[in-house]
C-alpha cells in the first residue's frame, strides 16, 4: 500500500483495517479495500484507494448506526463496481476538528479527521473577520482538535506596515504559545515557512471565514491554480467566497492539506481543557488565587482580579474568557440532556418492541 503511505496510512490503521475485514468477512463478488475520503460532497465520497479513486455511498447498516464520515477519514470499503464502492466502517480517528452545528440543535459538526495541524487564516486587508475574540474562538476549537493549531495572518501586501505590527501584537496577545506566520499570496512571503511545517504522510486542515485566502495559499504551496480563488471586494476589503465542498489535496512534497468551505458563524465545540490552552495565561494567573474553585469575579484573593487592577491583563480578554466558558457550560449541559433524552428513547422503544413481541405471543416468552 505504498501509494496511500503519501495520503498518511500507518501501520496501526492498515492493522485495525485487516482486523476489521477479517471480522466482518467478504460478501462474494466484491473486493474489500481500505481508502481515505479526499472529497466530500454531503452525501457521497470520493476515496482514493490503491484501486484509483472510488466514489462510494455508506451501507445501510452503517447510515442506521448513525455513522457519517468526514473528509480525511480512513475507511474500510467494499467495492462493488470498477469506479464504486460501499463504505463499511470508518477507522479509528487519531484526531478530528469539530464545530457545534448551525442554528437551534445541538450537533457535533466534523469538519475534518484525522489531521495533524489546523491552520487559521485570517486576512490583514482591513475586513471585518480579524478580531481578538475570533482568533480565540478558532484556537479554542483547533486546541480540541488534539492538533496543533497555527494562526496564519494572510493578505500582508494589502496592508500598511502599522496595521501589520497592531495585528500581530493582536494575535499574539489572542493565542498565546501559538505559532503565528504572515503569508502573501501575491508576494509569496511566509509560503516557504509554511511548507516547512509539513512532511509526508503529515495532513493539515485550513480553516476560517470566507474570503482570506484560503485556497490562495493552497495553490501557492501546490504550484498551480488546484482550487478556485475569487477576486477582493473592495467596499468590503473582503475575498469572494469560493470554496463549496471540503478536498483533501496531495502536496507535491509531501503531506496533504485539506481545504474546507469559509465559516460565516463558528459555534463552539470544545471543552474545558481547550479552552484552558487558549486562555494558558489567565489559567497561570488563576493558579495563584487563594481558592481553587474561584470564580474570578469577587473572591478575595482572586490573583486574576489582581492582575485586571495591574494592567497585566486586558479586560476585553478576560470578559472574552468568561463569554466562553459560560457557552461552553451551556454547550455540555445541553449535550448531557441530549445524551439521557437518547438513552431514554432508545430503552422506551426497546420496552416497546418486547411488549409488542409477548403479545403477539399470547403474552409468553418462546424459546
Amino acid at each position: 500500500m505504498n501509494k496511500l503511505k503519501d495520503y498518511g496510512l500507518t501501520d496501526k490503521i492498515e492493522t485495525e483495517y485487516i482486523e476489521n475485514t477479517e471480522a466482518n468477512g467478504s460478501s462474494r463478488g466484491t473486493e474489500e479495500v481500505i481508502g481515505r475520503i479526499i472529497k466530500d460532497f454531503g452525501r457521497s465520497w470520493l476515496v482514493i484507494t490503491e484501486n484509483g479513486e472510488l466514489k462510494a455511498e455508506i451501507s445501510g447498516k452503517l447510515r442506521h448506526e448513525g455513522g457519517r464520515p468526514a473528509i480525511g477519514d480512513w475507511l474500510a470499503l467494499r467495492q462493488v463496481e470498477t469506479d464504486k464502492a460501499v463504505v463499511t466502517s470508518i477507522l479509528s480517528r487519531k484526531s478530528k476538528i469539530s464545530r457545534n452545528s448551525a442554528g437551534n440543535e445541538t450537533t457535533e459538526q466534523i469538519m475534518a479527521a484525522n489531521v495533524d495541524l489546523v491552520f487559521i487564516v485570517f486576512g490583514l486587508e482591513g475586513g471585518r473577520q480579524f478580531s481578538q475574540g475570533a482568533v480565540e474562538r478558532y484556537v479554542t476549537l483547533g486546541w480540541n482538535s488534539e492538533a496543533i493549531p497555527c494562526l496564519i495572518l494572510n493578505k500582508m501586501d494589502l496592508a500598511a506596515p502599522d496595521n501589520i505590527v497592531s495585528a500581530m501584537n493582536m494575535a499574539e496577545e489572542a493565542a498565546p504559545g501559538v505559532n503565528l506566520i504572515l503569508t502573501s499570496c501575491e508576494t509569496m512571503e511566509g509560503i516557504d515557512q509554511v511548507k516547512g511545517m509539513f512532511s509526508p504522510g503529515k495532513t493539515c486542515v485550513v480553516i476560517g471565514p470566507s474570503g482570506v485566502g484560503k485556497s490562495s495559499i493552497i495553490n501557492a504551496l501546490v504550484g498551480d491554480e488546484k482550487m478556485k480563488t475569487g477576486d477582493i471586494r473592495e467596499k468590503e476589503k473582503k475575498g469572494s467566497h469560493t470554496t463549496t465542498h471540503r478536498e483533501l489535496i496531495l502536496l507535491p512534497e509531501g503531506g496533504c492539506m485539506i481545504d474546507t468551505p469559509g465559516l460565516r458563524e463558528l459555534q463552539l465545540w470544545a471543552d474545558d481543557e481547550a479552552l484552558g490552552k487558549t486562555f494558558s495565561d489567565i489559567e497561570e494567573i488563576a493558579s495563584e488565587c487563594r481558592f481553587n474553585d474561584c470564580s474570578h469575579q469577587g473572591e478575595p484573593g482572586c490573583a486574576v482580579q489582581a492582575a485586571l487592577a495591574e494592567g497585566l491583563l486586558t479586560h476585553r480578554r478576560y470578559e472574552n474568557y468568561l463569554d466562553l466558558q459560560r457557552e461552553l457550560a451551556y454547550l455540555n449541559r445541553k449535550t448531557d440532556f441530549q445524551a439521557r433524552k437518547e438513552e431514554t428513547d432508545k430503552w422506551k422503544q426497546i420496552h416497546k418492541t418486547m411488549k409488542d413481541f409477548y403479545s403477539k405471543n399470547g403474552g409468553k416468552r418462546t424459546g
